[in-house]
């Protein structure tokens, strides 16, 4: 507890103003000196540069009141220092401020109001009508303003653009003025802001002026004229102007058709009028401005002439052959005149035609070839009257279908049997297929196994979701209310075309809204029917397949195909609708490809079913790929992929590994082989090291082959220089069905480079290629000569010998200058040449590396083979005398990347088809690094449950889990662990976020509002359950004892777990109110609550939290929901919208009714996890204690020596 004297200070502290505090703290004078100062009433800067007539009276009245005399010591001099520094500077700063308002009194310029004010004018008002936020507080340029106009006694009915918040103000608006003097100087401007644009602003840019004249009526209470404004005025003001007398008027006909509403522009020009009304009244009948706003806005005078007239007019003028209806008010066909107004009117009337008409709903802009102008040529071809009524929010903006007021309007239109036909064509931009193309555009956010929405989905995509729901939902709804009334109905909407046949996307299903079960229902109405056709049919230039659903149609277009739409097994659509060609259909036509994929003969062909496996990251998704090429089946997942299962594969598959297996002796050993070449390398394994069993298997293939019709010859020859038998994979791959196989053969004479002549597109293999390095130019047609680095003059011999032993192997060839010209011609190049030194110990090694080679510039020398195991040695010397010409290929040929990849892209693709299905594995390639990865025939869930537990039971893990030796587990972590392995040995699923279910019922969905207290001495929750009218159902308020919640204590005080203590609100709400469901079955209960914590809203919408112990009670409710089969929506409330949960906590029950309250005991209760999870944090937190208090032992310090230097 502070000492009395020091809450004095502090109180003493807060009366002076913060401009006077600022200089003052600023030249530092101690605060007992300013509360001396404010205590006496010198509370701001105008105040303060009065208070002394002088320096010597400055130190006069320190000394004899402020007991603070320069000669006593030398603080003391040093205070009076400060106080003189300050004085000094209020005296300019006023000074020059009273130029500057004498200045602007002069000019008539808008007076500042100094910073310091403005703060003590909005803390005035805090203090008087609570808090306020930035969007509705006034900027300082407006309420400058407002003060000029009260000090000269009028006011200016300002347009709204002027009405700036301080969110609004713009600081960098600056305008040049010129002074008395005559001097140019500037000064800020004025911020103007676009007017409203609906309702919801000008109702904002209203409480920024009604909290503007508040703000002057607090700091000018001796200015009567505004003392009587207040909120309730303006809310009367507010619901006056935006309600049914202005805004909200309509007009209708005696069917109840809306003929006019007023626009708004003219509602913003009327709202102009009456604040000009009022304040006219101020000066002429000195009224305060309360009483004139009240009377302006109810004068019939100022309404008739600035909203009645130009209402009037502009409903003249914007409709002049509007149908006013069949009413003949002098007598029902006894001649009486009609008051229609147009000649359209009267002659139906006249005619006595029965008028048919018909509504429109998401009928878009008028247009020339629109419904509702065939329609209307239609009439006039068939002498039939026909009304139209356009919905549409392009039509009528305020006709919005979203709002649950405006679709039941328009629904008990419908039910009152008035219109003839009811024609619907929602919107379908969410229902789209053209989403499912490619990743150029915005994601899909829908699909047949989810068709109400992703349950993963951002923001903004979950509005889009819903949206369509809304859409979707209402025009289902109002069809079948159509039909309830015998009338006509169309429902449009585009074909469902089933699963995707190519692409990215293949096999997946996009949604429509005829997989909906309301269509399905409807459907099994006699009097409702369904049909499919092209609009191109109709005289479109594209085919667009289109749905429509019809009730009470006797007739129908000869194009139209009936009966609803049917799939194949796999999905795929199979009519009513025939196959047409057309320039591209999207989801269909083989143009989306990001490649084609083909057969040698024309035919498609994958190595797998569906789509292949996807890489998805953060804001991406990417294809995956094995380094084989996209034919390769280790593209798709192990149930996805196709074999060849032909009796020559099936025989090939048996007999080898039967080989295998009998020379080995069994399959360990045949296991164990995989590991020894993964240890020791090729030589160190005993079955790959075997040339005479690689020898039978080769024979045994190659009989096989020849057994079943292979026309190949010389499949045991071995072209020289390759160590791949380059004819028997080519026929292996052949039997396979593999799309890239022949190009096997050019490796016996040599591949070309592709410089001379492009290398040959491989769409099966590669992707298309959409970018390209800057190239230079490829035909060298002299000679191009580059100087070696600087490293292979110090490595010369080296370099030499090293050359001299490749040419021994017939890796390369030693031409002369004169050879290789007379050779190859002006098709050779020369590049650089390198030396790099690798020290290992006390040795060096030193390797040749090139970036080109000689042959880079001709196209296919016998000379040039590739072969993998030489392919890192990049020797290009330069000579005088000799040129040394690679004979293989190399990393320093632009294109070995190429011809590698493919040949062992055909390799791991033929390794695929050797093991067959019963041997699947994954064989990743890069470069020439390999990596296969087999699966084990165990459950990967009972491993993961069986290591997850023991890891929780022994609270230790072995440098088998972590290489880092015996680690202790935190006890926090064994819990989750513990957590995990039920969830694991279940076979469950954790909490997911709720789908998007639409607009659920009311009677469907659960509201509770809750709140929790806490104090230094105790906490307390509090909530309550409400139906749909807002009637309280039930309620609980419960103290949390300490005896069960030691939790609260950890950290000392239980107000920094309110979080956590919130959260436990909702928690025992669900747990009393969750509906109990019954068993098997499917039903789910949706809840919605409400809570004042935010942070607990994010909390439960992504189910993780990282605070303790937060989490534990995140994951308790998480469980609870799970088992209840429950989905919870929590979404945050205002605090003073939740004050009756507020109330609760405080123990005020003076507003629910006693026989309401449910009791509730933490002990009694079930917990799923809450309880182990608690008593682990017990662990936790002692752990925590035992190694703070633990003794570090001191660090030894290493001294440092200094280097003795030289001299020199």
């Amino acid at each position: 507890m502070a000492a009395p004297e020091q809450l004095a200070l502090e109180e003493a502290l807060k009366k002076g103003s913060s401009d006077l505090k600022f200089t003052l703290t600023r030249n530092e004078v101690s605060d007992e000196l300013q509360a001396a100062f404010y205590r006496n009433g010198v509370t701001t800067i105008p105040k303060f540069s009065s208070f002394f007539r002088s320096e010597d009276d400055l130190v006069t009245v320190l000394k004899d009141s402020f007991n603070t005399d320069s000669d006593h010591s030398l603080a003391d001099r040093s205070q009076v220092a400060s106080v003189i520094c300050a004085w000094r500077e209020t005296q300019t700063r006023q000074k020059r401020q009273i130029e500057v308002e004498a200045e602007m009194d002069t000019r008539e310029w808008t007076k500042h109001i100094p910073t310091g004010d403005y703060i003590n004018m909005r803390n005035a008002y805090m203090k008087v009508h609570g808090k306020i936020e930035d969007k509705v507080t006034p900027s300082k340029e407006y309420l400058e303003k407002k003060l000029q106009e009260l000090e000269n006694g009028e006011f200016r009915a300002e347009t709204m653009a002027e009405v700036v918040s301080k969110d609004e103000v713009d600081p960098d608006v600056m305008i040049p003025i010129f002074d008395s003097k005559g001097s140019l100087s500037v000064k800020r401007g004025s911020t103007t802001i676009p007017l409203p644009t609906g309702p919801e602003q000008l109702r904002r840019r209203l409480t920024v002026m009604l909290n503007a004249i508040l703000m002057l009526a607090l700091k000018h209470t001796n200015r009567e004229e505004i003392q009587d404004v207040s909120r309730d005025l303006f809310e009367r003001y507010k619901d006056y102007i935006l309600g049914d007398y202005v805004w909200g008027l309509s007009s209708t006909d005696l069917h109840g058709n809306q003929i006019q509403t007023p626009p708004w522009s003219l509602v913003l020009s009327y709202e102009q009028a009456v604040r000009k009304r009022a304040y006219y009244l101020m000066v002429s009948e000195h009224l305060q401005l309360g009483t004139a706003l009240e009377q302006a806005w109810k004068c019939p005078v100022t309404k008739e002439r600035h909203f009645i007239t130009p209402l009037a007019l502009y409903s003249k003028r914007s409709f002049p052959n509007q149908n006013w209806g069949e009413w003949n008010p002098k007598g029902k066909g006894k001649g009486g005149k009609s008051p229609c107004r147009d000649t359209g009117a009267r002659e139906q009337h006249k005619s006595s035609k029965k008028i048919l008409r018909v509504l429109y709903v998401f009928s878009g802009k008028p247009r020339k070839n629109s419904v509702s102008s065939w329609l209307q040529k239609l009439s006039k071809r068939y002498n039939v009257a026909i009304e139209v009524e356009m919905v549409d929010i392009q039509v009528r903006p305020f006709l919005d279908l979203t709002r649950a007021e405006t679709q039941q309007r328009l629904l008990n239109k419908i039910a009152s049997g008035r219109f003839f036909a009811v024609l619907f064509s929602p919107p379908c931009s969410t229902f789209s297929r053209v989403v499912w193309a490619n990743r150029r555009g915005p994601r899909p956010v829908r699909s047949f196994v989810q068709p109400r929405g992703f349950t993963r989905l951002t923001w903004a995509e979950r509005k889009r979701a819903m949206w369509g729901n809304t859409m979707a939902d209402f025009t289902f709804k109002a069809f079948e209310m159509q039909v309830d009334q015998g009338g006509m109905a169309l429902f449009e909407n585009p074909e469902d075309l089933g699963a995707i046949k190519s692409g990215e996307h293949r096999g997946k299903r996009p949604a429509s809204m005829w997989q909906w079960t309301e269509f399905q229902r409807l459907l099994e109405r006699q009097d409702v029917e369904t049909v499919a056709l092209y609009q191109q049919d109709f005289g479109t230039e594209y085919l667009k397949p289109t749905r429509l659903m019809l009730a009470n149609f006797k007739y129908h277009h000869e194009s139209f195909c009936k009966g609803g739409p049917f799939f194949d097994e796999q999905g795929f659509y199979a009519g009513p609708l025939e196959s047409r060609d057309a320039t591209r259909q999207l989801g269909t036509n083989s143009d989306t490809l990001p490649y084609p994929i083909l057969k040698p003969d024309g035919h498609k062909l994958y190595g797998g079913t569906g789509n292949p496996r996807q890489c998805q990251q953060p804001g991406k998704e990417r294809q995956f790929h094995d380094g084989a090429g996209l034919s390769s089946m280790g593209r798709w997942d192990a149930n996805k992929r196709i074999w060849s299962e032909t009796p020559f594969w099936k025989e090939l598959r048996k007999e080898t590994l039967e080989m295998i297996l009998k020379h080995v002796g069994d399959e360990r050993t045949l296991n164990r082989a995989c590991f020894e070449m993964a240890v020791r390398g090729e030589e160190g394994c005993a079955i790959v090291s075997d040339e005479e069993l690689k020898a039978k298997i080769r024979a045994l293939w190659i009989r096989l082959l020849e057994k079943h019709g292979s026309k190949q010859e010389g499949l045991e020859t071995r072209a020289e220089g390759q160590p791949f038998y380059l004819r028997l994979m080519k026929e292996l791959l052949a039997f396979a069905d593999d799309v890239d196989r022949e190009f096997l053969l050019e490796g016996e004479v040599g591949f070309p480079v592709g410089v001379l002549a492009p290398l040959p597109r491989t769409p099966h293999v590669y992707e298309e290629q959409t970018s390209w390095r800057l190239e230079e130019e490829p035909l060298m047609r002299e000679e191009v000569w580059r100087s070696n680095y600087q490293s292979v003059d110090l490595h010369t011999d080296f370099v030499y010998s090293h050359f001299e032993e490749e040419c021994q192997e017939g890796l390369m060839e030693k031409l002369t200058l004169e050879q290789a010209k007379e050779k190859y011609g002006d098709k050779i190049a020369i590049s650089s040449l390198a030396v790099l030194d690798q020290m290992s110990g006390q040795s060096q090694k030193s390797q040749c590396t090139g970036e080109a080679v000689p042959v880079g510039a001709f196209q296919g020398p016998k000379q040039f083979s590739l072969q993998c195991s030489r392919r890192h040695q990049q020797s290009t010397p330069e000579d005088d005398n000799f040129i040394y010409v690679n004979k293989v290929g190399t990393f320093g040929v632009a294109c070995a990347s190429y011809w590698w990849s493919r040949i062992s892209g055909a390799g791991v693709r033929l390794i695929h088809e050797l093991l067959g299905r019963d041997m699947a594995i994954d064989i990743l390639i890069f470069a020439d690094d390999i990596e296969a990865i087999a699966a084990n025939a165990g459950g990967r869930a009972t491993w993961m449950r069986n290591w997850v537990l023991e890891m929780a039971n022994s609270g230790v893990t072995t440098s088998k889990n972590f290489e880092q030796g015996r680690l202790r587990i935190p006890a926090m972590i064994r819990a989750i662990l513990l957590f995990l392995g039920s969830r694991f040995e279940e076979g469950g699923q954790l909490q997911e976020p709720p789908p998007l279910a639409g607009n659920y019922k009311a009677e469907q969905s659960l509201l509770f509002y809750t709140d929790a207290k806490a104090t230094e001495h105790g906490a307390w929750i509090g909530g309550y359950k409400q139906d749909n009218d807002g009637n309280v159902l039930e309620w609980f308020s419960e103290e949390i004892p300490h005896s069960w919640a030691e939790w609260m204590t950890l950290k000392k005080d239980p107000k920094r777990v309110i979080a956590t203590l919130e959260l436990l609100a909702s928690l025992v709400a669900v747990k009393l109110w969750m509906p109990q469901s019954k068993e098997h079955t499917k039903a789910t209960c949706y809840l919605k609550g409400m809570t004042d914590n935010l942070g607990n809203t994010f909390a439960v919408s992504k189910w993780m939290s990282t605070k303790f112990p937060l989490t534990v009670f995140v994951m308790e409710l998480s469980e609870t929901l799970r088992r209840g089969n429950c989905l919870l929506s929590l979404d945050w409330v205002r605090r003073d919208d939740n004050q009756l949960a507020d109330d609760l906590t405080n123990q005020v029950f003076d507003k629910f009714e006693m026989k309401l309250r449910v009791r509730w005991k933490p002990e009694a209760q079930e917990w799923h996890i809450l309880n182990q999870f608690l008593e682990h944090s017990k662990g936790f937190h002692n752990e925590m204690k035992k190694r703070k208090a633990e003794v570090l032992p001191p660090v030894a310090q290493v001294k440092k020596t200094r280097k003795k230097l030289s001299p020199w």
